[in-house]
């Protein structure tokens, strides 16, 4: 069993493999926030390919969550205070995993407005630091994955491990 725990906590950063009829996934500036925050811990698309890809990654190792918590600051989703943001979540997921469906379609917006209404409660319940708040965050969203579903996204290929062999933020061999 590959180690989903861990590989939990870097699933809505880089693991929504696969797009539909070829449109282009992930907004440039994620890719770009991806690479700044591989770069803050002296890792690179390697090191983020080896989490990935390796069974028998160490799950006491928080580079996943940091990684996650990384790309949710750089977008606002939590602050320097680490406040969570709603608006900042809707925009992250509608804006930035779906640049250019959520155009087409506004139901993307909708179904991301809805995976925010319903973890929203759950970190804003929390009274954990950040990193833990990344991880519950990213634990609610996929117990809700199903909302983008209904939208006609793959998420379900996300744990595809061949997929992800073709995505964008995963180096070419």
């Amino acid at each position: 069993m590959k180690c989903l725990l861990v590989l939990s906590a870097l699933t809505f950063v880089v693991l929504l493999a696969g797009s539909t009829k070829g449109e282009k996934r992930y907004s440039r500036k994620l890719t770009e926030t991806v690479d700044g925050c591989l770069a803050f811990f002296d890792k690179t698309r390697d090191d983020l390919e080896h989490v990935i890809m390796n069974d028998t990654l160490d799950e006491s190792s928080e580079f996943p969550a940091k990684m996650t918590l990384c790309v949710f600051r750089s977008f606002g989703i939590f602050d320097d205070e680490d406040r969570f943001s709603k608006i900042a979540l809707v925009n992250y997921l509608s804006n930035e995993m779906f640049p250019e469906a959520s155009k087409k379609d506004p139901k993307i917006a909708e179904a991301a407005a809805s995976l925010a209404d319903k973890c929203e409660p759950i970190v804003e319940a929390s009274d954990k630091p950040a990193l833990e708040n990344a991880k519950i965050l990213v634990n609610c969203l996929l117990a809700h994955k199903n909302e983008y579903d209904k939208v006609g996204k793959p998420v379900d290929s996300m744990y595809d491990v061949d997929a992800v062999s073709n995505h964008p933020l995963v180096p070419s061999k």
